[in-house]
């Protein structure tokens, strides 16, 4: 620590130092301030421990992440360059001559520290360069966090291309993009050759392109090694009917090999709904699958918002709909009203949100946001500036006030946010690019349980011996939905994961039957295999596996795959012990892992 270094290093302010070593020297005994590990030694140490260097004596810090170690270099390059620059200025010597921007990745013994300073001010202008280009050219800064920009400027710096000009407009626009695409269909050429093996999902969304004001339909096939964009179609000009729709649908899966693919996704519309059904007759093997977001928000928006028949059928709703109302009351009022606003942004930084009626649980993200504000709300009202500000809109500001210091009103409001968490909780999960279909089944049963449960422990009743009008409506608005967009296939891909038939799952909840015993299942699964197996021989031979499966005869019946039903992936478990049953285990390996959710595309797609 004697020399100028040891004793002026930046990196010394994260140290604390425990005192010097007996026997002289300029060794101290240190503690790191950001991670609390001791060691001895120097700032050579020091350095190694913070800049995370290996082979210093010394371990490396564990809180150091990218932007600490980053900062911790620009604060030895700073220091160094302080250094250096002033040692040049008080020597005798001639100024140092700059060095050739094609030598500062050259290492020559003697000259780091002359490097390093440099190689500071060649960074910093580096960074404004890139920065300038964004501010200048109007680029997204997310753009800064794709890994091929990152990609782009890591070459560059370490090829050191002398004398290299970046491509024109012209080739930019031809050859380039065209030995791109190539590149591309390259990497997307063993995704394709997994179809036939593992299957795949025809996932089409419609949407409206709000600059160009055109109607587009896209298309993308999805499958376990990932999504694949397969085109978009102008319909602008087109009336959106069932032939129309459907003729598009059967091109696409032309294109990609019906023998191929295995389910059709798209929204719960009367217009799709016809034209998967000319799908399925001309080729019985595909789904036309609903998508399991659209169905559950379509349950939300009949239980919060319900039109006119269904809030005369469903009386028990009324109140929610009178909630939603309110919601959006307060929040206009607040929101439109700026002194209002002023006065609610006095007790709360969050705002109140502005959701589009077309977003998924639209109605409860509104509730939920006035609910965590509840305070600020309250306090807004009770405000001295409020008896002020009421004399401008009296009757509206009045009736604000009553809702919000209304205890029924937020009783109401917090047990609506409770019975509706569990579909909440499944929009969330579904509302992914997660492959989930051999799952749909269960947790749309347990989604429905679990409401049961809240309703009935806010009404204070038995499960078992009462009833809730509330309920019971509730359960007939989700039961018609899943009547709706429920498909064979999801009886088929419950009945093909091996979990269901375990003692584990068949006793974690009350009235748990294996796949091979639930009635509708089975008449689901079956329907799927005459769908799947024109040949009466083969149908037979489906069957003989499926049953030798489901009742754990032969080696399904060992203690390997019984033991391993619950604990592994379906895929792992049917690739394990699925040798015995060829035809079942390759419709494990189709239908076990496929996708609920049409806006998989939107994910995709958007990215």
């Amino acid at each position: 620590m004697a020399n100028k270094e040891g004793l002026e290093g930046p990196l010394w302010e994260f140290m604390e130092n425990l005192g010097k070593m007996q026997g002289g020297g300029g060794n101290c005994n240190l503690r790191c301030k950001l991670c609390n590990t001791c060691f001895k030694g120097n700032y050579y140490r020091v350095k190694g421990h913070l800049l995370l260097i290996p082979n210093r004596g010394v371990r490396q810090c564990s809180s150091v992440d990218e932007d600490m170690l980053a900062k911790f270099h620009k604060m030895e390059d700073a220091a160094q360059t302080k250094k250096t620059l002033k040692g040049a200025s008080s020597g005798s010597s001639a100024n140092i001559p700059l060095p050739r921007f094609e030598d500062f990745g050259k290492k020559r013994k003697g000259d780091n520290s002359i490097a390093k300073s440099f190689n500071v001010a060649a960074r910093d202008e580096l960074d404004h360069l890139i920065a300038r280009t964004f501010y200048a050219s109007g680029l997204s800064f997310n753009l800064i966090r794709s890994p091929y920009f990152r990609q782009m400027i890591k070459h560059a710096c370490d090829s050191q291309l002398k004398g290299y000009t970046v491509p024109t407009y012209d080739r930019l626009r031809t050859t380039l993009l065209q030995a791109e695409k190539a590149n591309v269909e390259l990497h997307l050429s063993s995704i394709r050759q997994s179809w036939t093996r593992k299957g795949v999902s025809i996932v089409s969304d419609g949407w409206t392109d709000s600059n160009r004001k055109r109607s587009l339909i896209n298309f993308m096939a999805a499958s376990e090694n990932g999504p694949v964009f397969l085109k978009a179609v102008d319909a602008t000009d087109e009336v959106k009917s069932a032939e129309y729709v459907g003729k598009l649908f059967l091109e696409v899966i032309s294109e990609v090999g019906h023998e191929n693919v295995v389910q059709l996704i798209t929204d719960n519309a009367a217009v799709c709904r016809a034209a998967g059904l000319r799908v399925e007759a001309k080729h019985p093997s595909i789904f036309w699958t609903p998508c399991v977001v659209h169905t559950l928000n379509l349950a939300l928006k009949n239980i919060c918002t319900p039109d006119k028949d269904l809030s005369e059928r469903y009386e028990q709703f009324k109140w929610i709909g009178q909630i939603d109302e309110e919601a959006k009351l307060i929040r206009n009022f607040v929101v439109n009203h700026s002194a209002a606003f002023t006065i609610y942004n006095k007790y709360s930084k969050l705002k109140l949100l502005s959701v589009t009626e077309t977003r998924f649980a639209s109605t409860l993200i509104l509730v939920k946001r006035i609910f965590q504000v509840k305070s600020a709300l309250q306090r807004m009202v009770i405000d001295e500036s409020w008896r002020f500000y009421r004399e401008e809109d009296c009757q509206k500001a009045q009736k604000i006030k009553d809702i919000l210091v209304s205890d029924l009103w937020w009783d109401n409001v917090e047990y609506l946010l409770d019975f509706s968490e569990p579909i909440v909780s499944m929009l969330r999960v579904t509302d992914t690019d997660t492959r989930m279909l051999h799952l749909v089944y269960e947790k749309w049963d347990s989604m429905i349980e679990e409401i049961r449960k809240r309703v009935f422990r806010h009404e204070k009743k038995n499960t078992l011996t009462d009833e809730s009008k509330f309920y019971d409506e509730m359960h007939e608005v989700l039961v018609r939905r899943w009547n709706k967009r429920s498909t064979p296939l999801h009886c088929l891909a419950h009945s093909l994961n091996p979990k269901y038939y375990s003692n584990e799952w068949l006793t974690e909840g009350i009235g748990r039957v294996p796949p091979n015993l639930d009635k509708e299942i089975s008449e689901g699964r079956n329907a799927c295999f005459e769908r799947l197996f024109s040949s009466v021989t083969m149908l037979r031979k489906v069957r003989e596996e499926y049953g030798k499966f489901a009742a754990a005869i032969g080696n399904f019946g060992r203690w390997e795959a019984l033991s391993e039903q619950y604990t592994i992936n379906p895929l792992a478990w049917w690739g394990n012990h699925g040798s015995n049953a060829p035809t079942l285990a390759s419709l494990a390996f189709k239908y076990n892992y496929l996708y609920v959710y049409y806006s998989v595309l939107t994910i995709y797609c958007l990215k």
